[in-house]
């Protein structure tokens, strides 16, 4: 199943956030949809993990968004 827009650019994104990857909470802020960032996982083009950071001297608990090695792959074909 060929990319969406909106998949392609969420893909781009990814791909240009380094081995961290992007907090969902940023994914949604630019516009990205949980739903289609659970598609893209589903897809085995992205993962979804769940982490903890530091902020304010509070453990937080942060879910980020990175490519994979599939969804790197497809983003090269769809040039």
């Amino acid at each position: 199943m060929p990319l969406s827009a909106d998949q392609r650019r969420a893909l781009v994104m990814l791909a240009t956030a380094g081995q961290a990857g992007v907090a969902q909470a940023l994914v949604s802020a630019h516009g990205f949809e949980a739903i289609m960032i659970a598609g893209l996982v589903h897809r085995r083009l992205a993962t979804l993990t769940m982490g903890k950071v530091l902020a304010s001297g509070k453990l937080t608990a942060v879910a980020m968004v990175r490519i994979t090695e599939a969804g790197r792959r497809v983003l090269a074909a769809a040039g």
